[in-house]
């Protein structure tokens, strides 16, 4: 998750088979260059325990939507408090949320599949680049939402979606513009992504309009 430079896991990361000695806060896998997070001094491997003096957990990855809801609800110019645990000592820190600049990437917004898209970029997404180093990932992932339904993740790679390939953001656009001019007759998708270098299969069946729900 990449919301105010923080790159967070979960405590149990089934996908890189990584399990943290703890039962609440989620991980900092990285902290973006020049971002709130790193001038704040929230650093990689820390523990973050609570946000605004309101627990924090993200057990498995599902858990990881809601906190990304929650820090993208954060009031931008205002300072939030971060407690977290680093090397068995507990810390307190502040950072102030920004509004993301053009600087990050444009996102590209998939209403009825219920995910955002942005580009892999060599130094904000190092670990996607060393899989692809052209192409576009999934960025976040709505919670209820027919994606989180289906399975896609957020960091999943988009290599192809119906069969065709994807490398940039209009791939992608193109593809879903053209999924709901046809969602009356062809409700579900085939999408092949690359997740922590494994490729796997994964039908978006996004019949359902979370948004009128």
């Amino acid at each position: 998750m990449e919301l105010d430079g923080l790159q967070l896991q979960p405590l149990r990361d089934f996908n890189r088979n990584i399990y943290f000695d703890a039962t609440e806060g989620v991980v900092v896998a990285e902290t973006d260059p020049a971002s709130p997070a790193k001038r704040a001094g929230i650093q990689t491997g820390d523990r973050i325990v609570r946000l605004n003096g309101e627990s924090v957990t993200g057990t498995t990855e599902e858990d990881l939507p809601d906190l990304r809801r929650r820090l993208a609800l954060l009031p931008m110019g205002k300072p939030a408090k971060v407690e977290l645990v680093r090397q068995g000592s507990t810390l307190n820190l502040e950072f102030t949320p920004r509004e993301k600049g053009r600087v990050e990437g444009e996102e590209l917004d998939c209403p009825r599949w219920d995910f955002t898209a942005k580009v892999i970029n060599q130094f904000d997404n190092a670990d996607l680049y060393f899989h692809r180093n052209k192409g576009v990932f999934v960025f976040g992932v709505k919670s209820p939402g027919n994606a989180a339904t289906s399975g896609l993740q957020s960091r999943d790679i988009l290599l192809k979606i119906d069969g065709q390939d994807v490398v940039t953001l209009d791939d992608v656009r193109a593809q879903h513009r053209k999924a709901l001019d046809n969602v009356a007759t062809k409700p579900r998708l085939v999408f092949s992504v690359l997740r922590g270098g494994l490729l796997r299969q994964i039908v978006l069946d996004f019949s359902r309009n979370y948004e009128k729900d």
